[in-house]
């Protein structure tokens, strides 16, 4: 059986040369190299953040005791879950902020914001 860790590879490509304003010079700091794919499910299948779940467990994250397919934890002390059946779901980052993903958010850019959201900038 294939995990969706397993379709999950993609590459986050190189920064621009030029940094934008607020933007962290990655010149200047050490960045871990992170490469996921996500393939989408196929028609039909239906497999909910399942995939963000797995990959944030792969980056350190813990299933909840209670709920460990819909709460995941960072030692940080970020929480992700999902919300309800929609897909929708949220994210609980360290410094108190709270991002709400709606359902139709790419499971790229949430699994982006949550290891974003462990990693501050200096």
């Amino acid at each position: 059986m294939t995990t969706a860790l397993d379709r999950a590879r993609a590459r986050l490509d190189t920064p621009p040369t030029t940094p934008i304003p607020g933007q962290l010079d990655l010149k200047e700091h050490t960045v871990t190299d992170l490469r996921l794919i996500i393939t989408p499910p196929e028609p039909g299948d239906w497999h909910g953040r399942l995939d963000v779940l797995e990959a944030l467990e792969a980056a350190g994250w813990v299933g909840d005791v209670d709920m460990p397919l819909s709460i995941v934890r960072h030692p940080s002390g970020a929480v992700w879950s999902v919300a309800n059946e929609s897909d929708d779901s949220g994210l609980d980052c360290p410094n108190g902020a709270v991002i709400e993903f709606p359902g139709d958010t790419p499971s790229l850019v949430i699994i982006a914001a949550c290891l974003a959201a462990t990693h501050p900038t200096p």
